[in-house]
C-alpha cells in the first residue's frame, strides 16, 4: 500500500502489474541493516523513466549499455527494460556495481529451490538462503573449528525458507515453509503435541494473538553444545548467579533439565486504553529440575500478574483473574487455527473486530484493512494410519545395492530418487523417535576381506553403517515391532497363545557402576540415580565423545555391562530398542526365530490353531545357544583372516593407534590395514614398563613415560601365527 502511494507518478513508466524483486546481501550490520540492498522494476518505457528522474533533480550517467546515477549510499541503473536501484552502508562504486548486477541478470542464476520460491503466488513472497545467511552472520558461529564450521555449512547447504503473504476480500494469510536439506531436518529440534497440552495450561479466554513452542531440549542442547558452546555459558552470566545455580541444578541434561521445550503466551480480552495492552496467559513447562528456576521466575511474575501458579507440569501466570483456568473451560483459538499448541511452533493472530484506525496513514489509507488470522506451522512426523498382515508376491521394479542407494540419499540423481528420499526422511524420524523413547544409540562398524583367486585376504575393507543401512534397519525394527505387538497385545476375544520374544533386560545397577568407574579414569561421568534413564544418558555420553579416541572402548565397555538380548517365550521388552513388544520377523530365509514367527502369524490369520506350545522353551534357549556361537565363529574368523593378511607383511613398519591396554600389554590397532595385534609388556623398549589400573595406563618405573589409549604409536610385525589368531607386534621408537 504504502509503495504504491509513491510510485503511482510512475504510472505509465513502471509495469505495477509485474512482480517488484528485491535481494538482500549480508552481512547485517550492528543495527540489523543489510550491506546491501537490490530493487528489480520491469520499466515499460526507458526515456521516460529518465526524463522524470531528472525532472526530479537526479542527473543521469551514460555507461557501455546503461544510464545510473549515484547519491550517496543510493544508486539506480537503467537498461532496456530493467531499472536497479542499490543501496549499499558503506562507500562503493555505484558505476561498478551496478555493471556487475546487470551482468549477473542476463545469466541463469536460479535453479532448484530458488526457482520453487520465485514460482509460489503471493502478494508478497520472502525467500531466504540459509547458507547464505551463515556465511555472512557476526557470529560466535565463526570462532569454531574448521570441521565444525564444514559441518554446519554442510547442514545448510541448498537449504531455504519460503514465506508468502497473499490478501484475499480483506483477509491476509501468511505462509511458511521449510526447503531444509535431510541433514539440515534431522538436526532440528522442534517436536509435536497432538493433545496439546500446552492449551490446558493457558487458561481461559479468546485470544487475538498467540504464540506456542514445543522443543525437543535435548536435541537443542545438543545442537548448542556442538555447534554454539559458549552461549548458555554467556546467557548465564548475564541473568546472573540465581540462573548459574538453577542451571546447576538442571545437572547433566543442562537445560534440558530445567525445561521441558513448552513454552507458550496469548493475549485475551480487549485493549487497555491506558496502557495500550491486552490481558495475557503464559505458560513454561518444566524439566525435573526445573523447580529451583521456576521459583525464581514465580517471585518475579508476582509482582505484576493478578496470579501465578506453580506445579509439576510448569509455571503459569496471569495478568487477570477474569481469564484463569476454570472448570469446563479453555482457550478458544480463532477458526484455521487449530494446530495451535499441537507442532513444533504455532502462532495466529486474530484482529476480527478490532479497531485499526490508529493504523492509518496520509490520504486515509490504510496499512492494514484486515487480518483475520495468521497461523504457520513447523513440524515432521512419521506415523502408521493403517496395517494389514497377509501373504504377498513383490514385484521389484529395481533392485538397489546400498552403495547405490547412498549415492542418491547423498544428493547424486538416480531411479526412484524422490521414493527413496521420501522413506529416508521416515527412516530417521523414526529413528529419532525410538532414541526419543529411550533406545540406545550404538555406532558398530565391520570388518571384510576381499579375496584373490586362491581364497586369501587381499585386501581390508571397513564397512560402517549409513543411511541407506539404517534406512533399512528402521523399517525392519517397524515391522518386527508391529508383528509382535499384533500377536502378543491382550485383544479383546483372544486367547494368549505362546511366542517367540527377542528380549533385551534392563542394565545391571552393579554392573552400571563398575562402567561409571571405568569412565571415570578417563574424565567422564555418567548419572544413574534414576534406572529408566540409564539409556538416554548413556546417549548423551556416546554423543559428547564420539570422535574422542577412548569412544570405541567405552562404547564397547558399555555393551559388555548391559545384559545380552536373547530369545524368549517369556516378555520384558527390549531395553536397547525402547520397544515393549520384539522379536524377529522379517529374515525367515537365516533365521530360525523369523521362521518360527512367520508359522505363528500364518496360523493366526488363518486357523487360529497353534501348533508350538512348551517346546518352545527349549527352540528358544537353543536358537540363543546357536547366536553365541555364531558370534563367537564371526570374531574368530575375523581374527584369523587378520593374521593371514598381515602374515605377507612381517618386519614391515605401520603408524597405528593404542586400542587397548591390558597388565599383559598393548593392543595397536595399524592405521593403513586395521588390523590389531599386541605388544607385550616386557618387550616395551627404554624401561620396565607396568599397567596404572588406577588411570588405566602403561607407564615406565624410572622414565614415566606413559601409553594412553589412543596413543598414535609405530610397529612392526614381529611374527604371526594364524592357528592361535595372535599377531605379535614390536614398538619401533
Amino acid at each position: 500500500v504504502i509503495l504504491e502511494a509513491e510510485l503511482k507518478a510512475y504510472k505509465g513508466i513502471l509495469n505495477m502489474k509485474s512482480p517488484i524483486y528485491f535481494a538482500l546481501e549480508g552481512p547485517l550490520l550492528e543495527d540489523g541493516v543489510p550491506t546491501t540492498s537490490y530493487v528489480f522494476l520491469e520499466v515499460l518505457n526507458k526515456d521516460s523513466l529518465a526524463n522524470k528522474l531528472t525532472q526530479q533533480g537526479f542527473d543521469l550517467n551514460k555507461s557501455d549499455d546503461f544510464q545510473f546515477f549515484q547519491s550517496g549510499d543510493i544508486c539506480l541503473g537503467i537498461r532496456n527494460n530493467l531499472a536497479v536501484l542499490i543501496s549499499k552502508k558503506e562507500d562503493f562504486d555505484g558505476k561498478k556495481i551496478l555493471a556487475q548486477t546487470f551482468d549477473k541478470v542476463k545469466k541463469e542464476v536460479s535453479g532448484g529451490k530458488i526457482d520453487e520460491i520465485l514460482s509460489v503466488h503471493g502478494d508478497f513472497v520472502f525467500g531466504t538462503n540459509m547458507s547464505n545467511l551463515y556465511t555472512t552472520s557476526n557470529t560466535d558461529l565463526s570462532d569454531l573449528n574448521e570441521e565444525k564450521q564444514k559441518n554446519l555449512q554442510d547442514l545448510v547447504a541448498d537449504a531455504y525458507i519460503q514465506t508468502s503473504i497473499s490478501f484475499d476480500n480483506g483477509a491476509a494469510v501468511v505462509e511458511t515453509k521449510n526447503l531444509f536439506s535431510e541433514k539440515l531436518k534431522s538436526k532440528l529440534f522442534f517436536k509435536s503435541d497432538a493433545s496439546s497440552s500446552i492449551l490446558a495450561n493457558l487458561g481461559t479466554g479468546k485470544p487475538t494473538l498467540g504464540l506456542s513452542m514445543n522443543i525437543d531440549m535435548k536435541k537443542l542442547q545438543d545442537f548448542m553444545d556442538e555447534y554454539s558452546p559458549n552461549t548458555l555459558k554467556d546467557f548465564a552470566e548475564i541473568m546472573g548467579g540465581e540462573f548459574q545455580m538453577a542451571l546447576a541444578m538442571g545437572g547433566d541434561a543442562g537445560l534440558a533439565g530445567l525445561i521441558n521445550g513448552q513454552l507458550a503466551g496469548v493475549m485475551v480480552g480487549e485493549t487497555n486504553a491506558q496502557e495500550g495492552l491486552s490481558d495475557f496467559n503464559i505458560f513454561l513447562g518444566l524439566g525435573k529440575n526445573g523447580r529451583t528456576l521456576a521459583e525464581g521466575f514465580q517471585g518475579l511474575l508476582s509482582i505484576g500478574m493478578a496470579k501465578v501458579e506453580l506445579n509439576k507440569k510448569g509455571l503459569s501466570a496471569f495478568s487477570s483473574l477474569k481469564y484463569i483456568p476454570k472448570s469446563g473451560q479453555k482457550i478458544i483459538v480463532p477458526k484455521g487455527c487449530e494446530v495451535f499448541g499441537k507442532k513444533g511452533i504455532t502462532a495466529f493472530m486474530n484482529f476480527e473486530g478490532v479497531d485499526l484506525t490508529s493504523f492509518e496513514l496520509e490520504d486515509e489509507q490504510k496499512l492494514i484493512y484486515l487480518i483475520k488470522y495468521i497461523t504457520f506451522e513447523m513440524d515432521e512426523n512419521g506415523k502408521v494410519y493403517n496395517q494389514w498382515y497377509g501373504k504377498t508376491a513383490i514385484h521389484s521394479n529395481r533392485r538397489f545395492t546400498y552403495e547405490e542407494a547412498q549415492e542418491i540419499i547423498e544428493g547424486k540423481d538416480g531411479d526412484y530418487k524422490e521414493e527413496i528420499l521420501t522413506i529416508d526422511k521416515i527412516a530417521k524420524i523414526l529413528r529419532n523417535k525410538r532414541l526419543k523413547n529411550g533406545a540406545l544409540s550404538i555406532e558398530s562398524e565391520e570388518m571384510r576381506f576381499k579375496l584373490n583367486e586362491k581364497g586369501n585376504p587381499a585386501e581390508v575393507i571397513i564397512k560402517t553403517s549409513k543411511d541407506a543401512h539404517k534406512l533399512i534397519e528402521e523399517f525392519m525394527l517397524l515391522a518386527n515391532r508391529n508383528v509382535t505387538t499384533f500377536l502378543s497385545k491382550p485383544a479383546k476375544g483372544r486367547d494368549p497363545f505362546p511366542m517367540i520374544y527377542r528380549v533385551h533386560d534392563k542394565p545391571d545397577i552393579e554392573k552400571m557402576g563398575m562402567f561409571a568407574v571405568f569412565i571415570e579414569k578417563f574424565g567422564h561421568k555418567i548419572n544413574l540415580q534414576d534406572p529408566s534413564q540409564i539409556a538416554k544418558n548413556l546417549n548423551s555420553l556416546f554423543d559428547e565423545i564420539r570422535g574422542e579416541n577412548e569412544f570405541s572402548l567405552i562404547q564397547s565397555m558399555a555393551i559388555r555391562s548391559m545384559a545380552k538380548a536373547s530369545y524368549e517365550t517369556e516378555n520384558i521388552g527390549h531395553y536397547g530398542l525402547a520397544f515393549d513388544y520384539y522379536s524377529h520377523f522379517t529374515s525367515p530365509i537365516r533365521r530360525y526365530a523369523d521362521l518360527v514367527v512367520h508359522r505363528i502369524l500364518q496360523e493366526e490369520l488363518t486357523t487360529k490353531q497353534h501348533r508350538y506350545g512348551s517346546e518352545l522353551n527349549e527352540i528358544c534357549k537353543r536358537i540363543s545357544k546357536n547366536e553365541r556361537k555364531a558370534s563367537e565363529a564371526e570374531r574368530e574368523s575375523t581374527k584369523y583372516f587378520q593374521t593371514l593378511f598381515v602374515s605377507e607383511h612381517v618386519g614391515e613398519t605401520f603408524a597405528g593407534t593404542i586400542s587397548g591396554i591390558a597388565d599383559h600389554g598393548i593392543f595397536v590397532r595399524m592405521d593403513e590395514n586395521h588390523c590389531e595385534g599386541m605388544v607385550p609388556m616386557m618387550d616395551i623398549p627404554g624401561d620396565r614398563f607396568y599397567f596404572d589400573q588406577d588411570k588405566f595406563r602403561i607407564i615406565g618405573a624410572r622414565t614415566h613415560k606413559e601409553y594412553n589409549f589412543g596413543d598414535k604409536v609405530c610397529v612392526s610385525i614381529k611374527q604371526v601365527n594364524p592357528r592361535k589368531r595372535q599377531i605379535d607386534l614390536e614398538l619401533v621408537v
